[in-house]
């Protein structure tokens, strides 16, 4: 019971890092599209 309980937590902890990983990625991809399209409208 615990070893199973041990394995689904590791499981759903990587599962959240990974999710995180991609979501911080896609923010701060967004973000430095919005920099670059902003910086070229000011210029």
């Amino acid at each position: 019971m615990s070893d199973w309980l041990f394995k689904s937590w590791v499981k759903a902890t990587i599962c959240s890092a990974v999710l995180f990983f991609f979501y911080h990625l896609f923010i701060s991809q967004k973000l430095e599209e919005e920099v670059s399209t902003k910086s070229k409208e000011q210029e």
